[in-house]
């Protein structure tokens, strides 16, 4: 662990990026239309300063957001940030909702979004939807419509309860293999492996070759993974570098213990071993 950033108190951090530059790290919050420009260690060497950038539609700026995702598509250079769930015209139909936005931090109006589209997967409940969002290029439509195409499995020995947020890190441009992270909130957990390019539907699988791991994030206690864990709220990673993550966290719930409130809407850096 090398480094903790606190955020301010009102902002729910629910998913992060690095900016190419290694400067920044921008950050969405699940109950604000605001984007966090958050400054890396490097950053702040070069005089860095945080940001909090507004959204474009001022009428939002105190609304909840439900953003639980943030990656960045750099074919286009743009963003695409994922609501978790909006309403539809149906009765408990809940759809995700995904923004193609530009984001310059110098700007006068620093985010631009491009478009709004939905993604055609139904959700039964408003807050079991899109946990998280990368970026890998094959092929696609105009439509403004993002469709299912396949899913992949988690390997069946990783016992995750829940998936609170997904990156990739491609060791040069967008090439695959390339390493995965997948996080667990429930287990204070990060699982990393490879994910190859294939020639079906759906087009992505986990590479054949066997490199993947469980990592625990520390521990007060290591008797059993379970016990000691102080970072209870992850919900976001993005790397930096092929052995370094930086995650973020959500504020704590009101039953969780004084380690986890500790640990909570926080900026982490970790090394891999």
């Amino acid at each position: 662990h090398g480094q903790i950033e606190t955020l301010p108190n009102r902002f729910e951090t629910s998913d992060v990026v690095l900016r190419r530059d290694n400067q920044v790290v921008l950050a969405v919050f699940d109950n604000s239309f605001h984007v966090g420009a958050l400054c890396t260690p490097f950053g702040r060497s070069l005089n860095c300063t945080d940001q909090l950038l507004a959204w474009p539609d001022a009428s939002l700026a105190m609304k909840t957001s439900g953003f639980e995702g943030i990656t960045y598509n750099p074919i286009d250079d743009t963003y695409f940030i994922a609501q978790e769930t909006i309403k539809t015209d149906q009765k408990n139909v809940f759809r995700a909702n995904i923004f193609e936005t530009r984001i310059v931090s110098t700007n006068s109006i620093p985010i631009r979004v491009l478009e709004s589209c939905i993604v055609n997967w139904n959700f039964a409940s408003d807050n079991k939807g899109i946990e998280g969002l990368e970026f890998v290029s094959h092929q696609g439509t105009e439509s403004c419509s993002w469709e299912p195409i396949g899913t992949i499995a988690m390997p069946t020995w990783v016992h995750f309860g829940d998936y609170s947020a997904l990156s990739i890190y491609h060791r040069k441009a967008i090439d695959l293999p390339a390493y995965v992270a997948v996080t667990s909130q429930e287990r204070s957990q990060v699982w990393v492996g490879m994910i190859e390019e294939i020639n079906q539907a759906p087009f992505f699988s986990l590479s054949s070759l066997n490199n993947n791991t469980i990592y625990d994030l520390p521990r007060t206690s290591v008797t059993t993974p379970e016990c000691g864990m102080k970072y209870c709220n992850i919900e976001g990673v993005a790397w930096q570098g092929g052995n370094e993550l930086i995650l973020v966290s959500d504020k704590a719930k009101t039953d969780q213990d004084t380690q986890c409130i500790e640990k909570d809407q926080s900026v982490h850096y970790f090394f891999l071993p």
